[in-house]
């Protein structure tokens, strides 16, 4: 619940947006529309965008987009999403689990992730076994397609085959062997 300190305007309770803004930005970098999250809210795209251009919010809203949130946070919607995240990703917002209470204004992500995914020198041991376990389509950084190259003792044509991936891009020599 929203548990900021609350203002009277127009006689209704307001809130700040801040943390309104952010469960609105952070969906948004999953995939869910502005005008997906607000049919939900019962409210129209025009009225959320606005509200993201707002320092305060009337507090039926902010619970609306709060429970909105609650609902969609840990959720990846179905079907074509990926424009809404590249806007998202465009306008430099952070997903859900960025955040560790989002409603602080002084909270910086704490994602170790870009805004949007992996960082491009992120490695995670778990992602590098399942690819040499054969899951050869899965996403993954540069870096650990530089440990899976490195480590490679069949030939580069076969990685390519199975992976897709150019293995001469991301081959390195190490200085010490090279002399």
């Amino acid at each position: 619940m929203v548990t900021q300190k609350r203002y009277r305007i127009t006689g209704r309770s307001m809130v700040p947006a801040l943390g309104t803004h952010r469960r609105i930005q952070a969906l948004a970098v999953m995939g869910w529309s502005v005008a997906a999250q607000a049919k939900r809210m019962h409210r129209s795209r025009e009225y959320l965008l606005k509200t993201l251009n707002k320092d305060l919010v009337f507090l039926s809203t902010a619970e609306a987009v709060e429970a909105v949130y609650a609902d969609l946070s840990m959720v990846v919607p179905a079907g074509h999403t990926l424009r809404t995240r590249n806007w998202a990703k465009a306008q430099g917002w952070f997903p859900p689990l960025a955040w560790d209470d989002i409603d602080d204004p002084d909270e910086r992500p704490t994602s170790g992730r870009d805004r949007c995914g992996p960082s491009w020198n992120d490695v995670d041991d778990a992602r590098i076994a399942r690819i040499l376990g054969g899951e050869w389509r899965m996403k993954c950084t540069i870096a650990e397609k530089r440990l899976i190259v490195g480590g490679w003792t069949r030939s580069f044509k076969e990685l390519e085959a199975l992976t897709g991936w150019k293995p001469e891009r991301y081959y390195t020599v190490d200085e010490d062997v090279a002399s």
